[in-house]
């Protein structure tokens, strides 16, 4: 079993990376050539240093990097352009601090990311580690906004912030009729700054418009959804010292859960992680000859209720801007409530009793959503809800077809 769920989930893996789409985009290259092209758009969480394009759709995939690419975009994303600057990556992760207030500068050709273009720009680069801002003027005299955590004591306990962002973006403005004052609470962080600087452009000319956020993907990063759901369920109960089973047979029951989705802050909301708490439910009674026994037959009963919470990972296929198809695969957490198995003679007198385990399976499912409406056929392991007992085992299997209404 364990097999297979790496194979579906490797397939899962390949079948979403190759989804990723080539779209309409341009580069300038170093001898000021605008080359229109069609860009692999990956809606990059970090900063590219490279992308891959064609040149028509069905030409093949060339490369091009920072070496001999000095701005680019894709139609319906963000701008990047090239720039050297002076730059401290210094991270304000208490993890990696260090005893310096002032920023240490190393020189680097980077791709910059425009956030806001008007009077003033600002821009970000970003790595696994760092996230850093810059401001600039038409595109010239970029500067890194300085915000820098460092330690005052050498038993690292105490922890102070190099601000100086605060004061460049005074020294920045010259619009007599912005109150500067909101610059003194501002944080280091890119609403914060577009919102400030974007302030700053509309004192500046009243009729600015930043036009990076308009071509910016829409984001929706938290949805909670509804998701009531008809399942199949079956459980299958065996002593394997003894050698008897009992089978109770697939009963079609009902469940209600609650979906909070975390949608990624890239790859164009392809990507995200879900949690889902549900209660379901599963009773049923069975008889099977058993001549080792007086009476001559089991007669077994099952009253399972629990709790489940599958933790996943789903991936999306746009169709347009208000259907999608989707896939996920979750890892379920199980929490048995109340339950018991008991298995009794002819003469009612109780053969064996149980108390369900808590387990774990995983789930895999394939559904459609439109608006605020989903469909979704989901398919999950058996979890073996007897395992703390020897020589019994009860697996459990279900099969669901879940309906979803997102609130928000």
């Amino acid at each position: 079993m364990q097999k297979k769920i790496l194979l579906i989930m490797l397939f899962i893996s390949v079948t979403c990376f190759s989804q990723i789409s080539f779209e309409k985009g341009y580069f300038i290259n170093n001898a000021e050539e605008k080359i229109d092209c069609y860009i692999k758009n990956l809606d990059w969480y970090n900063t590219p240093k490279s992308f891959e394009y064609k040149t028509d759709e069905n030409s093949e995939i060339l490369n091009a990097d920072i070496l001999n690419v000095k701005e680019f975009r894709v139609d319906s994303g963000q701008k990047y352009i090239r720039s050297k600057i002076k730059i401290d990556r210094a991270s304000i992760s208490l993890n990696s601090l260090g005893y310096n207030r002032n920023p240490e500068f190393k020189e680097e050709t980077v791709f910059l990311k425009l956030l806001v273009d008007g009077n003033v720009q600002l821009f970000v680069n970003s790595d696994e580690s760092t996230k850093v801002f810059f401001t600039g003027r038409n595109y010239e005299n970029i500067e890194q906004l300085v915000y820098k955590g460092y330690y005052t004591s050498q038993s690292q306990t105490s922890v102070n912030y190099n601000q100086l962002y605060k004061t460049q973006l005074q020294q920045l403005f010259d619009c007599a009729s912005f109150d500067e004052k909101q610059i003194l609470n501002i944080d280091y962080n890119e609403k914060s700054l577009k919102k400030l600087i974007i302030k700053y452009d509309n004192c500046i000319d009243g009729n600015f418009t930043n036009q990076e956020s308009k071509d910016k993907v829409k984001r929706d990063f938290f949805n909670l959804t509804l998701r009531p759901s008809i399942n199949n369920s079956a459980l299958e109960i065996e002593n394997t010292n003894l050698n008897w089973t009992i089978d109770f047979g697939k009963k079609t029951t009902f469940a209600l859960g609650l979906e909070a989705e975390f949608v990624l802050p890239y790859n164009k909301n392809k990507w995200a992680f879900t949690i889902e708490p549900t209660y379901h439910y599963y009773k049923g009674e069975k008889t099977v000859a058993y001549s080792n026994i007086s009476g001559g037959e089991l007669k077994g009963s099952v009253d399972y209720k629990s709790i489940e919470l599958p933790i996943g990972i789903r991936h999306y296929f746009f169709l347009n801007d208000n259907s999608k198809i989707f896939i996920n695969v979750a890892y379920v957490l199980d929490f048995s409530i109340n339950s018991q198995i008991v298995v009794r003679r002819k003469d009612n007198s109780v053969f064996n009793e149980f108390s369900t385990s808590n387990r774990t399976n995983f789930n895999f499912g394939l559904g459609y959503k439109y608006k605020s409406y989903s469909v979704e056929f989901r398919a999950s392991s058996s979890r073996n809800i007897l395992l703390e007992y020897s020589n019994f085992k009860a697996d459990y299997k279900n099969v669901a077809i879940l309906f979803g209404y997102t609130i928000f």
